[in-house]
Protein backbone atom coordinates (compact mmCIF):
# COMPACT_ATOMS: atom_id res chain seq x y z
CA UNK A 1 0.00 0.00 0.00
CA UNK A 2 1.30 3.48 -0.98
CA UNK A 3 2.36 5.41 2.14
CA UNK A 4 1.62 9.10 2.63
CA UNK A 5 -0.13 11.91 4.95
CA UNK A 6 -2.54 14.49 3.86
CA UNK A 7 -0.88 18.08 3.56
CA UNK A 8 -3.13 20.97 3.01
CA UNK A 9 -2.75 24.90 1.61
CA UNK A 10 -5.00 27.22 0.05
CA UNK A 11 -4.34 29.97 -1.78
CA UNK A 12 -6.95 33.00 -2.81
CA UNK A 13 -6.28 35.88 -4.55
CA UNK A 14 -9.61 38.02 -3.55
CA UNK A 15 -7.68 39.10 -0.74
CA UNK A 16 -4.67 40.12 -2.24
CA UNK A 17 -3.89 43.71 -3.43
CA UNK A 18 -4.37 43.63 -7.39
CA UNK A 19 -0.65 44.41 -8.45
CA UNK A 20 0.73 41.21 -6.70
CA UNK A 21 -2.05 38.53 -7.22
CA UNK A 22 -0.06 37.13 -10.02
CA UNK A 23 2.97 36.65 -7.81
CA UNK A 24 1.09 34.82 -5.06
CA UNK A 25 -0.59 32.53 -7.82
CA UNK A 26 2.96 32.26 -8.91
CA UNK A 27 4.07 31.08 -6.01
CA UNK A 28 0.97 28.83 -5.48
CA UNK A 29 1.78 26.91 -8.27
CA UNK A 30 5.67 26.36 -7.15
CA UNK A 31 6.63 28.42 -10.25
CA UNK A 32 6.68 25.19 -12.40
CA UNK A 33 4.75 27.39 -14.94
CA UNK A 34 5.33 30.64 -16.95
CA UNK A 35 2.14 32.17 -16.27
CA UNK A 36 0.70 35.18 -17.86
CA UNK A 37 -3.03 36.46 -17.00
CA UNK A 38 -4.69 37.19 -20.28
CA UNK A 39 -7.66 39.33 -18.20
CA UNK A 40 -8.29 41.80 -15.33
CA UNK A 41 -8.63 41.61 -12.41
CA UNK A 42 -6.77 38.43 -11.64
CA UNK A 43 -8.61 35.78 -10.16
CA UNK A 44 -7.81 32.87 -8.93
CA UNK A 45 -8.74 29.80 -6.07
CA UNK A 46 -5.80 27.04 -5.34
CA UNK A 47 -6.66 24.36 -3.15
CA UNK A 48 -3.26 22.29 -2.84
CA UNK A 49 -3.41 18.73 -0.50
CA UNK A 50 -0.72 16.33 -1.08
CA UNK A 51 -2.17 12.84 -0.51
CA UNK A 52 1.21 10.01 -0.30
CA UNK A 53 3.41 10.83 -3.33
CA UNK A 54 0.40 12.77 -5.35
CA UNK A 55 0.03 16.54 -5.70
CA UNK A 56 -3.83 17.15 -5.83
CA UNK A 57 -5.00 20.55 -7.09
CA UNK A 58 -8.42 22.24 -7.20
CA UNK A 59 -8.44 25.58 -8.81
CA UNK A 60 -10.83 28.04 -10.58
CA UNK A 61 -8.95 30.83 -11.89
CA UNK A 62 -9.43 33.52 -14.74
CA UNK A 63 -7.94 33.01 -18.26
CA UNK A 64 -4.37 32.15 -18.16
CA UNK A 65 -1.57 31.48 -20.75
CA UNK A 66 0.80 28.29 -18.74
CA UNK A 67 3.74 27.49 -20.68
CA UNK A 68 6.26 24.49 -19.50
CA UNK A 69 10.11 25.94 -20.83
CA UNK A 70 13.20 24.27 -21.11
CA UNK A 71 15.13 26.84 -19.04
CA UNK A 72 12.55 25.68 -16.07
CA UNK A 73 12.79 21.59 -16.60
CA UNK A 74 16.76 21.78 -16.22
CA UNK A 75 16.10 24.43 -13.38
CA UNK A 76 13.92 22.79 -10.93
CA UNK A 77 13.85 19.11 -12.46
CA UNK A 78 10.08 18.58 -11.92
CA UNK A 79 9.44 15.75 -13.79
CA UNK A 80 5.76 14.43 -12.29
CA UNK A 81 2.48 13.97 -14.85
CA UNK A 82 0.45 16.00 -14.78
CA UNK A 83 -3.43 14.42 -15.03
CA UNK A 84 -6.13 17.36 -15.18
CA UNK A 85 -10.11 16.96 -15.27
CA UNK A 86 -11.29 20.04 -16.95
CA UNK A 87 -14.86 20.78 -15.21
CA UNK A 88 -15.34 24.44 -16.78
CA UNK A 89 -13.82 25.97 -19.55
CA UNK A 90 -11.51 25.47 -22.41
CA UNK A 91 -8.41 25.58 -22.93
CA UNK A 92 -5.77 24.57 -26.30
CA UNK A 93 -2.27 24.39 -26.53
CA UNK A 94 0.65 22.06 -27.97
CA UNK A 95 2.30 19.56 -26.45
CA UNK A 96 5.53 17.91 -28.09
CA UNK A 97 4.20 17.67 -31.72
CA UNK A 98 0.85 17.14 -30.48
CA UNK A 99 -2.17 19.91 -30.44
CA UNK A 100 -4.13 19.74 -27.41
CA UNK A 101 -7.54 20.25 -26.53
CA UNK A 102 -9.04 20.28 -23.34
CA UNK A 103 -13.04 20.30 -22.57
CA UNK A 104 -15.14 20.07 -19.52
CA UNK A 105 -15.39 16.37 -18.78
CA UNK A 106 -12.01 15.09 -20.68
CA UNK A 107 -8.95 14.33 -18.79
CA UNK A 108 -5.51 16.09 -20.07
CA UNK A 109 -2.35 14.36 -19.21
CA UNK A 110 1.03 17.02 -19.53
CA UNK A 111 4.48 15.61 -18.64
CA UNK A 112 6.43 18.59 -16.85
CA UNK A 113 10.03 17.10 -18.03
CA UNK A 114 8.88 17.85 -21.32
CA UNK A 115 7.76 21.39 -22.92
CA UNK A 116 4.28 22.87 -23.59
CA UNK A 117 1.86 25.63 -23.73
CA UNK A 118 -1.87 25.92 -22.97
CA UNK A 119 -3.90 28.83 -23.47
CA UNK A 120 -7.48 29.24 -21.73
CA UNK A 121 -10.77 30.25 -23.77
CA UNK A 122 -12.33 31.56 -20.39
CA UNK A 123 -12.34 31.03 -16.38
CA UNK A 124 -11.48 27.77 -15.80
CA UNK A 125 -12.02 25.33 -13.17
CA UNK A 126 -10.06 22.07 -13.18
CA UNK A 127 -8.74 19.32 -10.46
CA UNK A 128 -5.05 18.54 -11.14
CA UNK A 129 -3.07 15.20 -9.78
CA UNK A 130 0.84 15.26 -10.39
CA UNK A 131 1.50 11.54 -10.39
CA UNK A 132 5.34 10.52 -9.55
CA UNK A 133 7.08 9.38 -12.82
CA UNK A 134 7.86 6.87 -11.83
CA UNK A 135 4.91 5.13 -10.47
CA UNK A 136 3.43 5.58 -13.65
CA UNK A 137 6.68 3.93 -15.60
CA UNK A 138 5.80 0.80 -13.32
CA UNK A 139 2.88 0.41 -15.38
CA UNK A 140 3.36 2.19 -18.62
CA UNK A 141 5.61 1.21 -21.33
CA UNK A 142 6.38 5.07 -22.32
CA UNK A 143 5.35 7.50 -20.29
CA UNK A 144 7.18 10.31 -22.73
CA UNK A 145 4.37 9.21 -24.77
CA UNK A 146 1.38 10.60 -22.58
CA UNK A 147 2.42 13.73 -23.00
CA UNK A 148 -0.42 15.89 -24.42
CA UNK A 149 -2.70 12.86 -24.33
CA UNK A 150 -6.43 14.10 -23.95
CA UNK A 151 -8.77 11.02 -22.67
CA UNK A 152 -12.36 11.54 -23.57
CA UNK A 153 -15.00 11.40 -20.90
CA UNK A 154 -15.89 7.79 -21.61
CA UNK A 155 -12.67 6.59 -21.11
CA UNK A 156 -12.16 8.63 -17.85
CA UNK A 157 -16.00 8.68 -16.29
CA UNK A 158 -14.38 6.77 -13.22
CA UNK A 159 -11.94 8.41 -12.58
CA UNK A 160 -13.85 11.92 -13.08
CA UNK A 161 -16.40 10.94 -11.05
CA UNK A 162 -13.66 9.74 -7.94
CA UNK A 163 -11.90 13.55 -8.23
CA UNK A 164 -15.24 15.49 -7.58
CA UNK A 165 -16.44 13.30 -5.01
CA UNK A 166 -12.95 13.49 -2.96
CA UNK A 167 -11.62 16.90 -4.06
CA UNK A 168 -13.73 19.27 -1.59
CA UNK A 169 -13.71 16.41 1.03
CA UNK A 170 -9.48 16.20 1.29
CA UNK A 171 -9.21 19.03 3.88
CA UNK A 172 -11.46 17.63 6.14
CA UNK A 173 -10.13 13.58 6.18
CA UNK A 174 -7.97 12.41 8.34
CA UNK A 175 -4.21 11.57 7.38
CA UNK A 176 -4.68 7.54 8.32
CA UNK A 177 -7.01 8.00 4.89
CA UNK A 178 -4.13 8.94 2.86
CA UNK A 179 -3.35 5.73 1.85
CA UNK A 180 -6.26 4.07 0.70
CA UNK A 181 -6.95 7.15 -1.14
CA UNK A 182 -3.43 7.26 -3.05
CA UNK A 183 -3.82 3.82 -3.53
CA UNK A 184 -6.90 4.24 -4.98
CA UNK A 185 -6.21 7.01 -7.61
CA UNK A 186 -3.28 5.30 -8.86
CA UNK A 187 -5.49 2.30 -9.75
CA UNK A 188 -8.00 4.71 -11.38
CA UNK A 189 -5.54 7.05 -13.06
CA UNK A 190 -3.81 3.34 -14.62
CA UNK A 191 -7.53 2.64 -15.94
CA UNK A 192 -8.16 5.76 -17.50
CA UNK A 193 -4.65 5.96 -19.66
CA UNK A 194 -5.38 2.35 -20.21
CA UNK A 195 -2.04 -0.11 -21.10
CA UNK A 196 -3.09 -2.86 -24.48
CA UNK A 197 -1.12 -5.68 -24.00
CA UNK A 198 0.98 -5.41 -26.92
CA UNK A 199 1.33 -2.68 -29.75
CA UNK A 200 -1.67 -1.81 -31.91
CA UNK A 201 -1.57 -2.91 -34.98
CA UNK A 202 -2.10 0.15 -37.65
CA UNK A 203 -5.54 -1.26 -38.61
CA UNK A 204 -6.58 -1.39 -34.67
CA UNK A 205 -5.20 2.08 -34.42
CA UNK A 206 -7.66 3.39 -37.65
CA UNK A 207 -10.79 1.26 -36.23
CA UNK A 208 -9.72 2.81 -32.03
CA UNK A 209 -9.85 6.47 -33.65
CA UNK A 210 -12.66 6.35 -36.17
CA UNK A 211 -15.11 4.15 -33.19
CA UNK A 212 -13.63 7.71 -31.37
CA UNK A 213 -14.37 10.23 -33.70
CA UNK A 214 -17.66 8.44 -34.60
CA UNK A 215 -18.23 9.04 -30.61
CA UNK A 216 -17.33 12.64 -30.47
CA UNK A 217 -19.60 13.63 -33.63
CA UNK A 218 -22.80 12.03 -31.84
CA UNK A 219 -22.21 13.93 -28.90
CA UNK A 220 -22.36 17.27 -30.45
CA UNK A 221 -24.41 17.18 -33.77
CA UNK A 222 -26.03 20.15 -32.55
CA UNK A 223 -22.97 22.07 -31.52
CA UNK A 224 -21.51 24.79 -33.62
CA UNK A 225 -17.92 23.71 -32.23
CA UNK A 226 -18.15 20.56 -34.44
CA UNK A 227 -16.01 20.81 -37.22
CA UNK A 228 -13.06 18.94 -39.19
CA UNK A 229 -10.56 21.17 -37.41
CA UNK A 230 -12.13 20.57 -34.00
CA UNK A 231 -12.34 16.63 -34.51
CA UNK A 232 -9.21 16.46 -35.91
CA UNK A 233 -7.39 18.75 -32.91
CA UNK A 234 -9.79 16.89 -30.26
CA UNK A 235 -8.29 13.14 -31.67
CA UNK A 236 -4.60 14.65 -31.99
CA UNK A 237 -4.07 13.38 -35.71
CA UNK A 238 -3.71 15.59 -38.84
CA UNK A 239 -6.26 16.75 -41.34
CA UNK A 240 -5.22 14.40 -43.73
CA UNK A 241 -5.24 11.80 -41.41
CA UNK A 242 -9.04 12.72 -40.22
CA UNK A 243 -9.97 12.04 -43.69
CA UNK A 244 -8.87 8.68 -44.29
CA UNK A 245 -11.45 7.22 -41.80
CA UNK A 246 -14.52 9.09 -43.28
CA UNK A 247 -12.91 8.29 -47.14
CA UNK A 248 -15.89 5.82 -47.37
CA UNK A 249 -18.30 7.81 -45.85
CA UNK A 250 -16.90 10.74 -48.79
CA UNK A 251 -15.03 12.57 -46.20
CA UNK A 252 -16.22 13.91 -42.96
CA UNK A 253 -17.91 16.78 -43.73
CA UNK A 254 -20.24 14.81 -45.66
CA UNK A 255 -20.60 12.43 -42.84
CA UNK A 256 -21.43 14.95 -40.04
CA UNK A 257 -24.10 16.06 -42.65
CA UNK A 258 -25.61 12.86 -43.52
CA UNK A 259 -25.68 12.62 -39.61
CA UNK A 260 -27.14 16.07 -38.90
CA UNK A 261 -30.14 15.22 -41.23
CA UNK A 262 -30.48 11.79 -39.73
CA UNK A 263 -30.99 13.30 -36.14
CA UNK A 264 -33.00 16.23 -37.93
CA UNK A 265 -35.52 13.20 -39.08
CA UNK A 266 -35.47 11.20 -35.69
CA UNK A 267 -36.22 14.71 -34.00
CA UNK A 268 -39.05 15.36 -36.82
CA UNK A 269 -40.50 11.93 -36.30
CA UNK A 270 -40.52 11.86 -32.41
CA UNK A 271 -44.29 12.49 -31.39
CA UNK A 272 -42.92 14.48 -28.09
CA UNK A 273 -40.77 16.62 -30.08
CA UNK A 274 -43.24 20.29 -29.68
CA UNK A 275 -40.07 22.70 -31.61
CA UNK A 276 -40.73 24.17 -35.03
CA UNK A 277 -39.37 22.32 -38.07
CA UNK A 278 -37.17 25.71 -38.43
CA UNK A 279 -35.84 25.37 -34.92
CA UNK A 280 -35.10 21.94 -35.65
CA UNK A 281 -32.83 23.19 -38.45
CA UNK A 282 -31.12 25.42 -36.55
CA UNK A 283 -30.53 23.20 -33.71
CA UNK A 284 -28.33 20.81 -35.90
CA UNK A 285 -26.11 23.06 -37.82
CA UNK A 286 -27.70 24.18 -40.97
CA UNK A 287 -27.81 28.20 -41.43
CA UNK A 288 -31.63 28.89 -43.22
CA UNK A 289 -34.73 26.71 -42.87
CA UNK A 290 -34.67 26.98 -47.22
CA UNK A 291 -30.79 25.30 -47.12
CA UNK A 292 -32.01 22.95 -44.20
CA UNK A 293 -35.81 21.86 -46.40
CA UNK A 294 -33.39 21.78 -49.83
CA UNK A 295 -30.98 18.97 -48.25
CA UNK A 296 -33.62 17.67 -46.39
CA UNK A 297 -36.00 16.44 -49.66
CA UNK A 298 -32.77 15.77 -51.36
CA UNK A 299 -31.67 13.32 -49.23
CA UNK A 300 -35.17 11.58 -48.42
CA UNK A 301 -36.78 11.85 -51.06
CA UNK A 302 -39.85 14.09 -48.96
CA UNK A 303 -40.26 16.96 -46.92
CA UNK A 304 -39.37 17.78 -43.81
CA UNK A 305 -42.83 18.32 -43.35
CA UNK A 306 -44.27 15.57 -44.88
CA UNK A 307 -42.34 13.71 -42.53
CA UNK A 308 -43.55 14.78 -39.50
CA UNK A 309 -47.20 14.17 -40.93
CA UNK A 310 -46.26 10.28 -40.68
CA UNK A 311 -44.85 10.22 -37.19
CA UNK A 312 -47.00 8.37 -34.67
Amino acid sequence: MTQGVLTKSLVQTDTVPPERREAVYQGGINNTLATTFLSQPVFADLRSCFVGPFHIIELVASPRRSERTAAQIAHDRHDGISVQLARRGVSRGEAGRRKVLSTPGTVMLLDFAQPFYMVDEGERDVINVSVPRVMLAERVDDVRALHGRVLDAEDSTLLAVHLNAIAPRLETMPTSAAPVLADVLMQLVTLAIGQPSGPPSATDRRTALAQQARRQIEARLGSSDLSPEWLFARLNISRSELYALFEEEGGVVRYIWRRRLEAARDALLDASEKRRIGEIAFHFGFSSEAHFARAFRSAFGKTASETRRTRG
